[in-house]
């Protein structure tokens, strides 16, 4: 990975500070390059930044198999962070993101068009 794709995913996952969350992002690379690795470290980092909360976030993927990864992945992460969290309150915090992952919209194109045109017909 070279220099100018190291700072773009760390503008992606939130690393060099929360600013970048104020902007949407489409990621699209060919297979293997860390698409949902990337996605997944944003989402965890804008949770447990407090930046939003799990009802507040949107993640749209192409395919049914790739938003149960990216359901999993993010489930897992938070999950070994709780489970690795020393301090009570923290960890108690973390649970709750935890617990909270249903409540993310992530999905498909088609389900979340869907979803809009149920919620808002013409």
């Amino acid at each position: 990975m070279n220099a100018r794709e190291k700072a773009l995913r760390a503008a992606l996952t939130g690393e060099g500070g929360t600013e970048s969350f104020k902007k949407n992002w489409i990621v699209e690379a060919g297979a293997g390059a860390g698409k949902t690795y990337t996605i997944v470290q944003r989402i965890v980092r804008q949770l447990t930044t407090g930046h939003c909360a799990p009802e507040h976030l949107v993640a749209i993927t192409f395919t049914n198999k790739a938003t149960d990864e990216l359901r999993d992945r993010v489930t897992r992460q938070l999950r070994k962070l709780r489970d690795q969290c020393q301090d009570a309150d923290e960890r108690r915090r973390l649970d709750g993101l935890y617990h909270g992952v249903g409540k993310m919209h992530l999905s498909t194109i088609h389900s979340f068009c869907q979803t809009m045109l149920m919620e808002m017909p013409m």
